[in-house]
Formats: C-alpha cells, structure tokens, sequence
C-alpha cells in the first residue's frame, strides 16, 4: 500500500507526464537554437538565413547543435530541463522536428550524476501512441558519483502538428524532468537579409523590388512593417506553398543622412523575421534664379507679374510646389495641428449624439461608428497639398508641377 508521499509522488508525475498538444512559440525557442538564452525573444532580431537555416534542420542535426555549450541565463528557462542539484541532463531538451508522419524518429538523452554520493534514480514511465522511453545502458537503480543513464526516446507521430511530453526521472528529491518537443512544419518564405536601395536626392522616392518564394510545406500568411523612412508595398501577404510574391521596398527621405532601418516580417502564426534596409540621400542641384522677388507700387485693381526660374541640374525628374511655410518641419507641425483640430471635431460630435439620440434620429453606438469613421478618413488624407501657398494679394502659376533634368 502506497504512503502519502508515494501517492503525492504518483500524482505530480503523472500530471507532468501528459502529451501537450499546443503550438511551441518559436520565437522562445530561437534563442536556445542559437545557443544563448541571454536574448530577448521579445526584442530578437532574426535574419531570413538564420530563421530558415534553424527551421530546415532535421532531427539528428537539432539534437547535435543541442549538445553544444549554452549559454545560460539565471534560473529555469522554458523548455529547458530544470536545474537539478545532483543530476545534469543532456541535452537539456529533446527536440523532434522536420518530420513525417508514419515514420519512426529515435534520439538519446544523458543524465549524470553530479553530486558526491550515491543517488536513487528511476524511469517508471508508461508508453503512449506518440512517445515512449527506455534505458539504453544497464537498468541501475542507484547511480554512483559521476556515472551517467542513457536514455532512448521514440517518436511516431501521426500528424504533423506540434506536440510535446515530459518525461520524468524519480529521484530521492524532487524528480528530474527532460521536455520532449515535437516541431511541425512552419511557414518558411526565403526573404533577404540584406536590401540596399540606391542613393537619392531628398524628398525624391527611389524603390527596389524582388520576389520571394514559400519553400515550407504550409502556406504562409505575413505582414510587413518598416521604419521610417522605408516603406514597403504590399504590406500583407498569403502565400501558397511554391507560390512566387514581388515586394518592393520604398524610400523617401527629408533631410541628407544615411540611413540603416529594419522591415519586420511577421507571420501569422508568431514567427518574426528581420530584414536589413539601407540608403542614403542627398542633396540636388536644384535651385531658384533669386531668393526674393520684388514688385514696384501697382494701382489698385491692377495685377503685375514677375518671372522666377526654377532650375533642375540633377539626374532625375522631380515634383515641385509652393507651399505657405519654409521647412519640412513647419509642414510636419502644421499638419499634426490639423489632426487635433479632427480630434476636436470627434468630441463635438460626441456631445451632438445626445440629442439625436433624443429625438430617436441614430443611436450613439451607430452615430459612433459613422463619425469614427469619417474623423479618421480625414485624417488619413491630410498632406502637403493641404499646405500649398495661399494669399490674397500675391498668387503663383503654376502651383506644382513636375521639372525634368
């Protein structure tokens, strides 16, 4: 008849040896692949060759580059045997992945006595349709100082979704538990790591293209994000397995600089890749034939005119107009002023939807939706033409138009 602590023993076993069948977040796994668990999931920057270089491994490559020195950080880690004070696992977690179901996957773990004495070490485990354990050296009960178990896991998946297992070691103490993860296949679409656009001239756009390919064996579902001033078009994609999308990449800059950006793909399903963006910009050899234009005394209701030349001895076309402020700057503030002024248009239209309401015309939620909506249509087509010159006593011809090298 089992004791209390036998019984509590039995329970928390089998509780942590249940199959799991949730999805694994890759991107908590990628620091462990790359052998540092000192990088932030959350702020890892992963290149496109890294990304389909750790996703392509198969079985017996993951579980050699697993054996190799990790760097730890402090405490346990997630997926990661936990820190035991007198046994050592390795490698510290078993990792299936690129596999077919129907077949059969083996891989071996270790586990080594650390401390200095004797200890009681049990595998008392009960096979299941994905996994099962056995000894693959001599069945010990008690393993002397230094002295290592090995240990053969099977794997026979029946699909190819995610799946894991903890396989748990009674000891004297607490019980050494190893993780056993199955990776089912993840979207994989061969993006560059590197896209470097030429150098332009301020506030002239400039754009590269290239095709990208899903090699994986799922469809891939991804967006696109880019810092300013990259952009990229288009910014959502679904991708079929072997099927071919263009993306092109956008630059426009407003001052002279260098420029070193990211452009975040990310899928779906929570893989996140990052693409190097790289350009610069200068400035044209554009100019006015004078900085100030002077008009003698004209009689009232009578017009005079005054010609200026714009000059453009560069190597590309550009577009011009006249605008009411003298930098990018006062334009920039300019137009984030009106968009408060829509803020404000917001909350009359809120205070209005009492009385509407009143008099039963629309219902604050749907009177909600339309004014949201128009609010934040407005707002998206605010830009410079917004800005153009006005003034009534002087007028330019023609406002914007296009000036070829």
């Amino acid at each position: 008849m089992l004791n209390q602590e036998e019984i509590v023993r039995q329970q928390n076993f089998e509780k942590s040896s249940r199959i799991s069948i949730e999805r694994h977040d890759t991107m908590k796994l990628i620091p462990l692949f790359l052998r540092d668990l000192s990088l932030n999931s959350h702020s890892l920057q992963v290149k496109p060759s890294v990304y389909l270089r750790e996703m392509l491994l198969s079985t017996d490559e993951r579980l050699e580059q697993l054996v190799k020195p990790l760097q730890k950080q402090q405490g346990n880690t997630p997926f990661l045997a936990e820190d035991h004070k007198d046994f050592r696992v390795m490698p510290p977690v078993v990792i299936f992945q690129s596999f077919t179901p129907g077949k059969q996957y083996n891989a071996t773990f270790t586990v080594r006595n650390t401390s200095e004495s004797s200890k009681f070490l049990s595998l008392d485990i009960k096979p299941n349709k994905l996994f099962s354990v056995t000894y693959l050296s001599k069945v010990c009960t008690r393993l002397a100082p230094g002295i290592s178990l090995h240990f053969l896991v099977k794997f026979s998946p029946q699909s190819e979704q995610d799946c894991g297992y903890i396989v748990s070691l009674a000891t004297e103490n607490q019980p050494v538990r190893v993780p056993v993860l199955g990776l089912g296949p993840r979207p994989l679409v061969n993006f560059p790591d590197f896209v470097d656009l030429k150098q332009t001239l301020v506030k002239v756009p400039c754009s590269k293209s290239f095709y990208v390919k899903n090699i994986g064996q799922v469809p891939a579902a991804f967006s696109m994000m880019c810092e300013k001033p990259f952009s990229v078009t288009p910014e959502k994609i679904i991708l079929d397995v072997g099927k071919i999308a263009m993306i092109t990449i956008h630059f426009e800059a407003d001052v002279v600089d260098d420029y070193f950006r990211h452009m975040t793909v990310r899928f779906e399903t929570g893989e996140e890749m990052s693409v190097e963006l790289t350009s610069s910009s200068k400035n044209g050899k554009i100019w006015l034939d004078t900085s100030e234009v002077y008009f003698e005394d004209t009689y009232m209701g009578l017009t005079k005119q005054k010609k200026v030349t714009l000059y453009n001895d560069s190597e590309v076309t550009i577009k011009f107009s006249w605008l009411k402020f003298g930098t990018a700057q006062e334009d920039l503030n300019e137009l984030n002023k009106l968009k408060e002024g829509f803020k404000f248009v917001k909350v009359n239209e809120t205070l209005r939807c009492n009385k509407l309401e009143y008099n039963d015309v629309i219902h604050e939620n749907d009177h909600a939706r339309v004014y949201s909506r128009i609010c934040n249509d407005e707002t998206q087509l605010l830009s410079t033409k917004d800005l153009l010159f006005s003034n009534t006593n002087f007028e330019i011809f023609p406002m914007e138009g296009v000036l070829w090298p």
